[in-house]
């Protein structure tokens, strides 16, 4: 679906984008625009604003630590979901789960099917460094 709304008129579809695109105003990312950590990485790509603007600038959301992404942000799957899109996020969430208004569901997901912390075992389902069983 991606690839058909990026295709320009009579083309075949591509793997990359046309590049008749650029043409049309486009913008060319030449350097690295994620952060180093995980959750870092994750409020900026829900919020679109860089970890100094969204309180995650300190790294990671370590287990027992009591907070997590700021709820005054809105995020992308609430603008998704407002959108009449279905949101599901399967994999790591790693933003905060000491309070129900931290969790992926409350957050703009209709599901999720994965951990809440970092350091998962796929198998084991446990959390590496804190012990405790992580995945839902």
């Amino acid at each position: 679906m991606i690839l058909a709304t990026m295709m320009c008129p009579g083309t075949m579809m591509q793997s990359s984008p046309p590049t008749c695109l650029a043409g049309q105003g486009s913008v060319t990312l030449e350097q690295h625009y994620s952060q180093a950590t995980c959750s870092p990485t994750r409020g900026a790509l829900l919020t679109g604003r860089y970890p100094i603007h969204n309180g995650l600038n300190n790294g990671v959301i370590q287990p027992l630590m009591p907070y997590g992404l700021d709820t005054s942000f809105t995020t992308l799957p609430e603008e998704l979901r407002r959108a009449n899109y279905s949101t599901h996020i399967v994999g790591k969430w790693h933003l905060g789960f000491c309070n129900k208004k931290f969790l992926p569901t409350s957050r703009g997901f209709d599901h999720h099917y994965g951990f809440m912390c970092g350091g998962g075992n796929y198998f084991s389902h446990e959390e590496g460094r804190y012990g405790g069983y992580d995945f839902w």
